[in-house]
């Protein structure tokens, strides 16, 4: 995910692992990987595409968790 930083107009980055990494930097006592949110009438085929990226991002996040 790419984020404007609204006061100076900077890009941010945030991928599974650079999330992984700052939720720990503020000191979360839950961390919680990406997941993509979609609506209620989405096909089958829509919903399995979604779960599968969600799937690998939740992978990516504990693989970065365990070895930081």
């Amino acid at each position: 995910v790419t984020f404007t930083n609204y006061r100076n107009g900077d890009k941010i980055f945030l991928s599974p692992e650079t999330s992984i990494d700052a939720q720990k930097d503020i000191g979360a006592d839950i961390i919680l990987p990406f997941d993509e949110l979609l609506p209620h009438n989405v096909t089958k085929e829509r919903l399995m595409e979604s779960l599968d990226r969600t799937h690998r991002w939740e992978l990516r996040s504990l693989a970065h968790h365990q070895h930081r």
